[in-house]
């Protein structure tokens, strides 16, 4: 017993519940000595199971500082540290506390800085891009949308009717109409499956709402993309095109054009 004291004081568990259990097996030996050996393995037990659930709760917060979630680790490191505060046999772990306090200030430093980094040249390409790229906006006087294109679009001759207008260059087409909507019973639904049921080829993204809806495709090596808007009985009609290797290109100017799109309603 005087051994297996001596293991448990000097932290080598698995050494005195070893010699424990020797003395819980020994039938002949005296119940007083059985029954602190029982009590002496139940403690050490329970100690096991407490350190094997902090290593697993440091574990849990490690992961959560690798995934940049800084809010969570602390949290959890605050209840951890409350756990060891509770306990005195547990101090030893106030040095695994401060390394984990110290690399989420560390993480979280590296991360803003990265991001500032970051921010700079997208910033300045942003404004290089305004530069080079000047926007003209245009209205439409008979349906009252609008929308701005790249100045460098020529623009088509316009419709006797007035109903819209084509910008285009060599590679890159915008059409934009507004007209009336004479089936009033029609809802956006209806005109959305109507206009998916005549594209012939796979749709690659396609979105609704109760009062637009947009399709996007490819066929014969030519980007479409289509978004129409509804509203008191009139429909207004964006649509784009291009060829599938400038798609890169014209990423960029298709979600600008599309995001300053107004409707007429």
């Amino acid at each position: 017993m005087n051994s297996a004291l001596k293991d448990f004081e000097a932290n080598k568990n698995e050494s005195a519940i070893k010699t424990l259990d020797m003395i819980l097996a020994h039938k002949s030996g005296l119940k007083t000595i059985q029954k602190e050996a029982q009590n002496l393995k139940e403690e050490i037990t329970t100690k096991q199971n407490q350190l094997s659930s902090l290593d697993q709760r440091i574990e849990l917060i490690n992961n959560l500082i690798e995934k940049n979630n800084y809010s969570e680790a602390k949290e959890q490191l605050k209840q951890l540290e409350k756990t060891i505060l509770s306990d005195e046999k547990l101090a030893s772990y106030q040095s695994d506390i401060n390394q984990l306090t110290e690399k989420i200030e560390k993480q979280e430093t590296d991360t803003k800085e990265n991001k500032k980094q970051e921010e700079k040249p997208v910033e300045k390409e942003k404004n290089i891009k305004e530069k080079e790229l000047p926007y003209k906006q245009y209205s439409n006087d008979r349906f009252g949308f609008s929308f701005k294109v790249p100045s460098s679009l020529s623009m088509a001759p316009p419709p006797t009717n007035g109903d819209g207008v084509t910008f285009f260059n060599e590679e890159f087409e915008v059409t934009a109409f507004g007209a009336h909507i004479n089936e009033e019973d029609k809802t956006v639904e209806d005109f959305y499956h109507e206009e998916i049921n005549s594209v012939s080829v796979p749709i690659a993204y396609q979105k609704i709402t109760e009062d637009w809806y947009v399709l996007s495709y490819e066929e014969n090596g030519v980007i479409t993309y289509k978004k129409n808007f509804f509203g008191n009985g009139i429909m207004n009609s964006l649509i784009l095109t291009y060829p599938v290797d400038t798609q890169t290109k014209y990423n960029e100017i298709v979600t600008y054009i599309t995001e300053s799109f107004q409707p007429s309603f």
